[in-house]
């Protein structure tokens, strides 16, 4: 059926069900009464369910549930036109008008869901006049935020189109330090690098199923080294599953279902695994099926049988893995099951029912979703151990049986139920939905958008426009990843090509418009160290008496400012910081003093070939001399200047742009203060030349940079630390 003459602009049915059904009524008439928790459903059985905008893909879910009502005829007439206005004992009574513009809205969706029109290709929802960064920019961003790296000569040559950006992209997603981000990505949800602190991660395993964690935890043949990098890879299964899913370009479904766990060389000690390459490499895995102490075959299902998950999200023996569960619905299938009901308990009704769990509609509304869940955790104990569950043992009567989407699970699987459990949580959309949010928050730094409720704002239209483009891009994203075999490096690829990560600007476009496009995210403490460490070639940090390097910004201990500086421990401090307060500022400025003395002075060591901060200039270049300006000099300097704003900032810019004099009149300030106050011409101890950055190691004599009596060196440092607190800097 094509598009009726005058109807306007093709609509399928999904647009109009948003847009003049849902949008326009549905959503606060007919939710009263019709959500999970409302009188219809929970009092009176109502099959007629709509949920909430927190729920996962509601729209298509409420479009589905009108789809299935549309088909039901009562006295030759749709149910769903005849219950609305009071007919077939409508309990709400008369909800719409019969020929209102309302009545006649649903009555046309009917019709577009019996006679769907043939729209052709539908244009996706997008937000026009947004300017994004070109395929080098956009690549440059990506190669630090997922590599850690700066481009090199050859792709920044070679990455000026949109293909060549797929290529490019797709080296970087085979890097070691990708699988880092994947599986920074996967903890902010499940949140298991708790154990990845000290030797926390030696607890997470049974030493009566596996005994040669004792030996690790007392020291017998092991130094703190490697006693660390073993709790390092026990702590972070649950992660290492993840990344090596993504590094072999498994089903991403595999992090739920498999039946193995992903054991490096570290690891591979206390399961008895070898024969690695390089015992030594995180991410060279290998698949291993564990037993318990008696024999017994661990039922694994990903992910969710891992010893830090089991552990990180524990139960009670009142809780009964009802916790587990909700943790279940939130990570793996984007879905905060207490979000279903917000509404105030009253507690008399609870107190007045046996079992409310089950029988209070205070209770059961969440519990419907949550116990059956708890259930595939049947036969794990409170600390983690797998301790079977027999067939003819007693489940908690009290509970709603074990299963899924209303199948309960067979009792063949009862042993295995976690195994059973993800094989079906794996075939819900939600799973790639959850998939798509974890990549498109792990990379933006931002969850995504909530469907806006209030009509009466003014920017009600545009703050929808805006969730309608990101709706899109999600479902495109979902469309894009189960075609690819559930590659999750597709999602990962399609983000950073849309304009919530490379959105630079925009023309006659509202704010409300742009939720969420482009820049502005603050760096977290991993991602800037490794931008520092991209940018400058060497960490913020020190070497300390051992010779162990120090970062000021490193994740695994508590010794720096990683906390300070809004990162997350996974333990008390779960979320990261988005907005720079106080302390951050603090940190920031920290960082870039020390950083600035600590490079400036080692580059100017280096012949001007080898530099790689001042190749253009050398501390005899200075802007004036006997109070006269030196034209070639600063010239030398302005480029010199716009070379580093382009290596630091990644901006391509020239010595005469007002970005460049700007920076030079802070050079040039600088240098007049430093030569007008005269004095000492020594190097602050530690902005010397006399250690290789790099390495700590320190520098032959006669390379040695001790004295400024130009007082370029200092003027450079004072250009340094502005750039390197600029927020393009600091913000993704």
């Amino acid at each position: 059926m094509g598009c009726e003459s005058g109807e306007g602009e093709c609509q399928t049915p999904r647009t109009y069900f948003e847009q003049n059904v849902w949008g326009t009524f549905m959503s606060t008439k007919c939710v009263r009464c019709h959500t999970p928790e409302g009188v219809a459903v929970l009092e009176k059985g109502a099959k007629f369910v709509l949920q909430p905008p927190s729920y996962p893909g509601f729209l298509d879910v409420n479009l589905k549930m009108l789809e299935d009502i549309s088909r039901v005829d009562v006295d030759g007439k749709p149910l769903i036109l005849v219950k609305p206005i009071g007919g077939d004992s409508h309990g709400g009574g008369e909800v719409l008008e019969e020929g209102s513009e309302e009545y006649e809205n649903l009555k046309t969706l009917v019709d577009k869901i019996k006679n769907p029109p043939d729209c052709g290709d539908v244009d996706t929802q997008s937000i026009q006049g947004v300017i994004n960064l070109s395929p080098a920019q956009t690549f440059r961003k990506a190669a630090i935020h997922l590599a850690g790296r700066l481009p090199t000569a050859d792709e920044a040559k070679k990455v000026n189109s949109e293909e060549a950006l797929d290529e490019a992209l797709d080296g970087l997603m085979k890097e070691d330090l990708f699988l880092e981000r994947i599986r920074e990505m996967f903890n902010d949800s499940i949140l298991t690098d708790r154990f990845d602190r000290y030797n926390d991660g030696l607890f997470v395993v049974n030493a009566d199923d596996f005994p040669k964690v004792q030996d690790v935890r007392d020291g017998n043949g092991y130094d703190n080294y490697q006693r660390r990098m073993i709790s390092k890879a026990l702590a972070r299964e649950p992660l290492n599953l993840v990344a090596y899913v993504v590094q072999q370009e498994r089903p991403i479904t595999e992090i739920l279902t498999a039946d193995y766990v992903a054991v490096n060389g570290w690891n591979g000690e206390v399961y008895g695994v070898g024969g690695f390459a390089n015992p030594e490499n995180e991410n060279e895995f290998k698949e291993a099926k564990l037993t318990t102490y008696d024999g017994t075959a661990v039922p694994h299902a990903g992910v969710l049988t891992t010893g830090s998950f089991l552990i990180r999200w524990p139960t009670t023996p009142t809780n009964r893995s009802r916790g587990r569960a909700r943790q279940v619905f939130k990570s793996f299938l984007a879905f905060n099951v207490l979000k279903i009901s917000e509404r105030p308990v009253d507690a008399s009704k609870i107190t007045a029912v046996d079992n409310p769990t089950m029988n209070s509609l205070a209770c059961s509304v969440c519990h419907q979703y949550i116990d059956p869940v708890a259930g595939f955790f049947r036969g794990w104990s409170e600390n983690g151990d797998y301790t079977k569950f027999y067939v003819d043992a007693d489940w908690h009567n009290d509970m709603v049986s074990p299963g899924f989407n209303g199948d309960q699970m067979p009792p063949d699987s009862y042993d295995a139920g976690l195994a059973w459990g993800a094989s079906q949580m794996v075939k819900d959309p939600r799973f790639v939905i959850a998939m798509v949010h974890t990549v498109y928050t792990g990379i933006t730094g931002r969850e995504p958008l909530a469907y806006p409720s209030d009509d009466t704002a003014a920017d009600y239209k545009d703050r929808l426009a805006a969730w309608d483009a990101q709706d899109a891009f999600f479902r495109e994203a979902s469309d894009a990843l189960i075609a690819d075999n559930y590659n999750l490096k597709t999602v990962v690829k399609a983000v950073i090509k849309s304009p919530y990560f490379r959105a630079s600007g925009a023309v006659n476009v509202s704010q409300a418009k742009l939720a969420d496009m482009g820049s502005g995210r603050l760096l977290t403490p991993e991602m800037l160290n490794r931008k520092i460490r991209a940018v400058t070639g060497v960490y913020w940090g020190y070497y300390d008496g051992d010779g162990y390097r120090r970062d000021m910004l490193h994740r695994e201990t508590g010794e720096n400012y990683f906390v300070f500086y809004g990162g997350m421990d996974s333990n008390s401090v779960i979320k990261h910081l988005e907005l720079p307060n106080g302390t951050v500022a603090a940190v920031a400025s920290r960082m870039a003093n020390e950083m600035a003395c600590k490079v400036t002075a080692w580059d100017f060591t280096k012949t001007p070939e080898s530099r790689r901060f001042f190749p253009l200039v050398g501390p005899e270049i200075v802007p004036e001399s006997a109070g006269n300006e030196v034209p070639a000099s600063v010239t030398l300097i302005k480029q010199n200047i716009a070379y580093l704003h382009h290596l630091i900032l990644g901006e391509n810019v020239t010595e005469d742009s007002p970005e460049v004099q700007r920076t030079y009149q802070l050079y040039l300030d600088t240098w007049h203060e430093l030569a007008a106050a005269g004095g000492n011409p020594d190097l602050p101890y530690w902005c010397r030349g006399q250690w290789d950055a790099a390495t700590g190691a320190e520098l032959p004599e006669e390379q040695r940079i001790y004295e400024d009596p130009s007082y370029s060196l200092r003027s450079w440092q004072a250009v340094m630390t502005y750039l390197l607190m600029d927020y393009r800097f600091l913000f993704d």
